[in-house]
């Protein structure tokens, strides 16, 4: 080799790759002006490989949000789908994620001897994780509710599941009832869920707290069953953390004060209302603040009296 030259490619800060030239010709030997030919060449390729790259970026994340947008639909259609008919019982729902997906999950199952199972749960994390597990964790809720039907049980196998799965990188809160048509009875556990109240006739408020660890915290977990009596008029309302976390501008927590006087101002109103009570007053608290986590609602009225067994 009588003569050489050389130029790095650099994208963002890091050579990818060295333009190489040399010379067998000993007449002839590279000059300064060759190698600024050569680097200005260079520049021109690296040029077109940086738009190249922001093109093959924009491909990937415009595909990502479309199967996203996707996703997003899907899972609303089976959080916020129309509560099931329940004789007696007046009821409404309400989940938004923070982000596209979330790791709520609301749900209703009709079972036999005229029961239906109300499940609310929260996976920990937001986004795409989160929104995952969750729906393995519908999958199986969905194969247990049907096949043991008994609460304790269920929660307990539930725990066993998100305990294996996950191995203590994600955790569940949960909360399930069952609910007696013909008894107005709801029998629950309560997985470290924040609690639901019952709002009575005579102005009290019961928390229902009987339960358990939240779901993943421990392998072998066992759940206790609680059991609350409906009286016609009597109303329901549980939820997931995230309608008590909201941040506003001013770096305020809703918290479960401002919620608790929400529900007492409005709690003899349609169950409709309350729901749209409760979001219209958090979106007011925040301004112009995105969510910081997703929120879900369910506010549950027995209507009339049922025939006692």
């Amino acid at each position: 080799v009588r003569s050489a030259m050389c130029v790095p490619v650099i994208l963002d800060n890091k050579v990818e790759a060295i333009i190489y030239l040399d010379s067998l010709s000993f007449k002839r030997t590279f000059s300064r002006l060759d190698l600024q030919l050569l680097t200005g060449i260079v520049s021109q390729v690296t040029s077109h490989m940086k738009s190249i790259l922001l093109l093959q970026t924009s491909i990937s994340e415009h595909l990502l949000q479309s199967e996203l947008e996707v996703a997003r639909k899907i899972q609303t259609m089976f959080l916020n789908k129309q509560s099931p008919g329940i004789e007696g019982v007046n009821l409404s729902s309400y989940s938004e994620p923070a982000k596209k997906v979330g790791g709520d999950y609301i749900d209703f199952v009709k079972l036999p001897n005229k029961k239906v199972a109300i499940v609310m749960a929260d996976v920990s994390g937001k986004g795409l994780p989160s929104a995952l597990m969750m729906a393995s964790f519908r999958a199986h809720f969905l194969t247990e509710i049907n096949h043991v039907r008994e609460p304790s049980r269920v929660m307990h196998n539930m725990n066993k599941y998100v305990w294996e799965d996950l191995e203590g990188r994600l955790y569940v809160t949960a909360v399930l009832f069952i609910y007696d048509i013909t008894k107005g009875v709801l029998e629950y556990v309560n997985a470290g869920h924040p609690y639901p109240l019952v709002f009575r006739q005579n102005d009290t408020i019961k928390e229902c707290k009987t339960g358990g660890f939240y779901l993943g915290l421990q392998e072998n977990s066992f759940y206790k069953k609680g059991r609350v009596h409906l009286k016609p008029g009597e109303t329901l309302v549980t939820y997931t953390d995230g309608v008590m976390d909201q941040i506003s501008e001013k770096d305020e927590v809703f918290g479960r004060k401002r919620l608790l006087d929400i529900l007492k101002n409005c709690i003899e109103q349609k169950p409709e209302r309350i729901v749209e009570s409760v979001i219209e007053k958090i979106n007011s608290f925040l301004g112009q603040e995105d969510l910081f986590d997703d929120m879900s609602l369910i506010v549950f009225r027995k209507t009339k009296k049922q025939r006692e067994e």
